[in-house]
């Protein structure tokens, strides 16, 4: 669950997760209830029935308090550093005001890299050539 690797990050600035579970029939809101005991950062949504994606997105951005948003799915893994270095970035580049990163699709089990998500699944041609400016690397 991508909420752990998230409220797990080392800052220097206080942040919230916002977690919403979107009436999902597996035991993920115990999951999510049982990280909210140790994280006092996470907030925790629940959609009594399915919503889908847009309108539980459109609850999760009202429910923003921050400066900043970083977007994650369930499945996403977050590295150590992630919300530091997008942070420092966007605080030092002022005409800046998305970053990005290239994300790699691995098999769980070898920890092979399959794909890369921009670059393979997105449509990667249409990122702005002067991306290279704004990398965080």
């Amino acid at each position: 669950m991508s909420a752990y690797y998230i409220l797990s990050q080392k800052t220097n600035f206080s942040y919230e997760v916002i977690v919403c579970d979107d009436a999902s029939p597996d035991n993920t809101f115990d999951v999510i209830q049982h990280l909210g005991s140790a994280y006092s950062n996470l907030v925790i949504l629940r959609n009594e029935v399915n919503l889908g994606l847009v309108a539980t997105m459109h609850r999760l951005l009202n429910t923003a308090t921050g400066e900043f948003i970083a977007y994650l799915d369930g499945d996403d893994i977050a590295l150590p550093g992630k919300l530091q270095q997008q942070v420092d970035y966007l605080d030092a580049n002022s005409q800046c005001t998305l970053v990005y990163h290239e994300s790699e699709v691995f098999d769980s089990n070898s920890g092979a890299v399959l794909k890369y998500f921009s670059q393979d699944y997105y449509n990667y041609q249409h990122i702005p050539q002067q991306r290279a400016c704004c990398a965080v690397s």
